[in-house]
């Protein structure tokens, strides 16, 4: 064993080191991004052999997971929030089809209101869909746990997936010694993945058809439900078997204070030390116990009714805002003189303080009778009202917006808006400038904002669009502002069915080539070569040629701009409005945005890199109109290499002696721009 210092989500990614998995689907999104980014380092250091696949969606992911563990294969992912919302569909799919997956779900609170911070609203809402629920409460219990999850899941009486919650930032963020077992006494604890059934050409087998008969769906979920009810032992197993090797365990309960309490505190995760420690500052304390709840599917019924005999007041904590495990344990307890009492703390990452654990205290005391419930934790009620905005700047895009120095995208978007006036809509994704516009209550837009999830941008546009028409206002521009995370991936299903129905609107797609606003992963944008957080070597491949896509629908047009030619980016605006106010549908826009941290250049040469991609071909300017007309608006300068604008960025560094792929990147340059010429001759 070694022990580290290490933040929550790092030691869950040295428990899935250690668990070794065969395929690990990624998708980025805050706060759980850094588990996938170190377990792809482990790959790329050659300390896991494992296919990592980076996806374009959440829904993705988790369906990857599925194709991959019906082949028998050992599967890790993981998720927070919004991501784990689209996975719903396939959650239960994934449980149905009895498959051991694990994922590490790191809660943070759903929209809306946008918010990064912790509450456990994503994952009790997925609390029926099959899978098993653990919370954990430290670093080292998230390692440990993964580590669990698989020996449980696997079990033959068992196989159902498993869901490991770690509060976004308050523990996956948080510094702390970890040990780290031997990976020979975890190979002996968890041995390897020998499925029943599988996808196996020598003995074929359908999964997952239909079932006719009510009788057959009926008896599959019974025996869901069974397996489901034999987990609480063979978890204990686990925990015991565990601690037989590694001298550590958690039990799917923990009870903690005096034999014999008046009140507990019922508690999960995080706020479990909080209170264990404020318990212990407590002068004679006799009457004060706590209860943890690790495992929160299935609910640990028999041993909670075993933890609370004698008690006479319960105070149950909840990190949600619907006072979901105290419904639960009001459910499961059948003690009729038992005062069991509802606090909600912690929603949306508001900090639990020991002053919060010692209110919930003197209210329990001072209230033995059941009062109204929930309690809520507030210290004041804050006035949501939203101040009037004043603009009298003709510029639409208003300083003291977020972005940071040197920001590509800001530009654009900044002329982008003050070209189409105060008669515009912005509908924007989950993106850079979802945080860039402002918080609550600012906007750093003088046009009215809506913000909306990553994958849907087009759709709600369509939504708003319709709205207007409905209204009898054609004057209206809706335009989308997405970045190309939420354009080339997650949001590509949506606006290929807006540009198939051919909206009267504006989608404008600020590329800066990766997921910047979590923590540049590769995008379907990113071009060859280019290294990423998930794509330590260089990115293998060629990026998506997303105009050509959206040309493919043939609207009535599709154009690419750079910062760097703002001319040019500018009549390109005024015509898309043009065709806007004519209604004749859908306008595509794509403006090349560098972006500093992600490419790796000091911010004063944002303009100069913009201008050095348009005069290589890296990033040609050109027009297609109805599908088919195209228009070249710049000539690359001829005897400019490719090189010269790669050696200005610190992500393509990787490549910069490797003359093979910078020839084959010049190649393929020459021959979009070739391709383009002879296409706009026609």
């Amino acid at each position: 064993m070694s022990k580290k210092l290490m933040t929550g989500n790092s030691a869950a990614a040295y428990g899935v080191l250690l668990a070794n998995p065969d395929v690990v689907p990624v998708y980025p999104i805050t706060p759980s991004s850094s588990i996938s980014e170190k377990i792809v380092e482990f790959v790329a250091k050659g300390m896991l052999n494992a296919r990592i696949i980076n996806v374009e969606s959440e829904q993705s992911s988790i369906s990857a997971c599925l194709g991959a563990s019906m082949t028998g294969a050992r599967v890790f992912t993981a998720t927070s929030s919004q991501g784990l919302a689209l996975m719903h569909e396939i959650l239960f799919g994934v449980s149905g089809f009895r498959l051991p997956v694990v994922m590490v779900n790191v809660n943070r609170s759903l929209w809306s209101p946008w918010n990064l911070w912790a509450d456990h609203s994503d994952s009790l809402a997925q609390r029926d869909t099959g899978w098993l629920q653990f919370y954990c409460e430290s670093g080292q219990e998230a390692l440990d746990t993964v580590i669990q999850s698989y020996k449980i899941s696997e079990d033959r009486s068992v196989l159902l997936p498993t869901m490991i919650n770690l509060e976004g930032f308050i523990l996956s963020h948080t510094t702390e010694p970890v040990d780290i077992p031997s990976q020979e006494l975890v190979d002996k604890y968890l041995p390897k993945r020998e499925p029943e059934f599988k996808l196996d050409i020598s003995d074929p087998h359908a999964f997952g058809a239909m079932s006719p008969d009510p009788e057959v769906a009926m008896e599959m979920k019974r025996k869901m439900y069974e397996a489901m009810e034999r987990v609480n032992i063979v978890a204990q197993k686990a925990d015991n078997d565990f601690y037989k090797l590694f001298g550590r365990r958690y039990g799917v309960i923990e009870r903690y204070g005096p034999e014999n309490p008046d009140t507990m505190l019922v508690t999960v995760g995080t706020i479990t030390g909080t209170a264990r420690e404020t318990i212990n500052r407590i002068k004679n304390n006799e009457d004060i116990g706590l209860l943890k709840i690790k495992m929160f599917r299935p609910f640990p019924s028999k041993e909670i009714n075993k933890a609370l005999e004698g008690v006479k007041s319960v105070a149950v904590i909840d990190k949600n805002g619907g006072g979901i495990f105290a419904h639960e344990l009001k459910s499961a307890v059948g003690k009729e003189n038992l005062n069991i009492r509802s606090f909600i703390a912690g929603v949306g990452g508001k900090d639990v303080t020991p002053k919060t654990i010692n209110d919930i205290i003197s209210n329990t005391f001072r209230n033995s009778e059941s009062t109204k419930e929930p309690v809520w934790m507030l210290d004041k009620i804050k006035d949501l009202k939203a101040p009037n905005k004043q603009n009298g700047n003709r510029e639409l895009m208003c300083s003291g917006h977020t972005a940071c120095p040197g920001c590509g995208g800001i530009i654009a978007i900044r002329h982008i808006v003050k070209t189409l006036g105060h008669k515009t809509i912005v509908v924007v994704p989950a993106c850079c400038f979802t945080v860039v516009s402002g918080p609550y209550p600012t906007s750093a837009l003088g046009v009215p904002l809506l913000h909306t999830a990553f994958e849907v941008a087009a759709s709600a546009a369509s939504g708003v669009r319709a709205g207007l028409d409905a209204q009898r206002d054609k004057e209206t521009i809706v335009l989308v502002i997405a970045g190309d995370g939420g354009t080339y991936d997650i949001g590509l299903q949506a606006l290929s069915g807006a540009a198939e129905r051919n909206e009267n609107i504006i989608y404008v797609c600020y590329n800066n080539q990766a997921y910047m606003n979590t923590g540049i992963q590769a995008s379907g944008a990113t071009p060859t070569g280019a290294w990423t957080t998930t794509s330590l070597k260089g990115k293998l491949g060629a990026r998506k040629n997303l105009p050509e896509i959206m040309a493919a629908h043939r609207i009535p047009y599709v154009a690419t701009a750079s910062i760097s030619h703002l001319d040019d980016l500018i009549r390109k605006v005024k015509k898309a409005k043009e065709i806007n106010r004519q209604g004749k549908g859908t306008a595509y826009l794509e403006v090349l945005c560098p972006c500093p941290s992600g490419w790796k250049y000091v911010s004063n040469l944002t303009i100069d890199l913009a201008r050095m991609a348009v005069k290589t071909g890296a990033w040609p300017l050109y027009e297609i109109e109805n599908g088919e007309k195209r228009i070249i608006n710049y000539e690359p300068e001829d005897g400019l290499s490719i090189k010269e604008y790669l050696k200005l960025q610190g992500r393509f560094k990787g490549i910069q002696n490797k003359d093979e792929i910078v020839k084959e990147i010049q190649e393929n340059v020459d021959k979009e721009m070739s391709r383009l010429k002879k296409l706009s001759q026609l």
